[in-house]
């Protein structure tokens, strides 16, 4: 069954196919159980373990497209929850629904090649970038112009430079820059070619590109922005006005968000919204990691799980509003805990905003972005 194009973005397709390959290795322990539930031999551990998993399918199906694994899942884990009482032949049913919603999930991994899938799956995550500096690459083959824009932004950025069309794509791709001057005329490939690439490729979606070039024709400034450059400045230009126009992409990049969920699939979803969006990300799979990068980088905003393994996120929200260089930090709470005595409990210890699993990245993207701006939640 295809994604729910309501709830997931085809730029996203790489990490939907992570997410496909983890799932294949899930249904497998769903199997194991339903057998174990059908044969009245499952012990408590077995449910304790499962009643886990259901917890994370529940979380991160709809997420990713996905609505009838959360649906199914919530329900079995709900089920595994009540003290553990629920009938072996009740669970058995619960658990073949969920291997339904599976195997209708999986059936899209048909299409793709094992090494495509194993490939994804094990591709380490580019999303975390914290640095002291923004990084702005300038591909110009023009030196003048090279030594202006390092005299404009070098307090403000660290700055690279690409001479031709093939390294600065090269540069791009190795360096993952968080804004890009690109010209237009330069050799062995042009800017606007260099766009077409980036345009084909989803994971570098959150790079900012200004075109700066002498290419005023107005097909080609429509083939920029439409091919997703951000901004398109035409030479002769204002150093000033440049600098106006530019710096609030290399702003947006010091703005740091901290995800903190033990669920990796949560953590890579949530990080490439926000890194797209023009974000820094900070990633933590326990509480007492997202203390610690909390003190040692003071992010403007911290999206929480309540779950979570050494120290669970409402531990973590007391110890950051008793330290004074982390108090201010805006808490939002991404978690399956729904009772309305769970949402009073955080927003009573602090938190300024509390979002319900299985969740709409969208969703979490925007409420993110108002916290950034001050605004409470309503």
């Amino acid at each position: 069954m295809p994604p729910d194009p309501t709830t997931f973005n085809d730029a996203l397709a790489p990490l939907r196919v992570k997410y496909l390959a983890r799932l294949r290795e899930s249904r497998q322990e769903i199997a194991d159980f339903h057998t174990a539930c059908e044969k009245a031999t499952s012990t408590q551990k077995e449910r304790e373990v499962m009643c886990q998993r259901a917890h994370k399918l529940a979380g991160t199906g709809k997420a990713y497209g996905f609505a009838g694994i959360s649906e199914t899942a919530r329900i079995l884990e709900e089920a595994l929850d009540k003290n553990m009482r629920t009938d072996k032949e009740t669970l058995a049913i619960l658990t073949l629904a969920l291997l339904s919603e599976c195997d209708q999930a999986l059936a899209g991994l048909e299409e793709l090649s094992l090494e495509l899938v194993e490939a994804e799956a094990t591709e380490p995550s580019q999303l975390l970038t914290v640095g002291q500096k923004p990084l702005l690459l300038v591909a110009d083959d023009d030196p003048n112009i090279q030594e202006m824009i390092d005299r404009l932004f070098g307090e403000e950025a660290e700055i690279i430079t690409a001479s031709n069309g093939k390294e600065a794509l090269r540069l791009i791709e190795e360096r993952r820059p968080d804004v890009v001057l690109l010209d237009d005329a330069m050799p062995e490939m042009t800017g606007l070619e260099v766009l077409g690439v980036l345009r084909t490729k989803p994971e570098l979606s959150g790079i900012q590109v200004v075109m700066l070039t002498a290419n005023n024709r107005e097909k080609d400034i429509i083939r920029g922005l439409t091919d997703g450059a951000v901004n398109y400045v035409t030479k002769p230009f204002n150093a000033l006005q440049l600098k106006t126009k530019v710096m609030p992409y290399l702003h947006k990049r010091t703005i740091t968000v901290l995800i903190a969920d033990d669920d990796a699939l949560v953590r890579e979803l949530l990080a490439h919204k926000l890194h797209a969006s023009g974000l820094r990300v900070l990633m933590a799979e326990n509480g007492q990691q997202a203390l610690e990068l909390a003190r040692t980088h003071r992010p403007q905003l911290a999206v929480l799980d309540r779950m979570m393994p050494k120290i669970d996120g409402l531990t973590v929200l007391k110890n950051l509003r008793e330290q004074r260089n982390t108090r201010d930090i805006p808490v939002l709470f991404l978690t399956s805990k729904h009772k309305k005595e769970n949402v009073l409990e955080a927003l009573q210890l602090g938190a300024a905003d509390y979002l319900i699993k299985p969740f709409s990245p969208e969703d979490v993207l925007s409420r993110c972005l108002r916290l950034l701006k001050g605004e409470k939640k309503a």
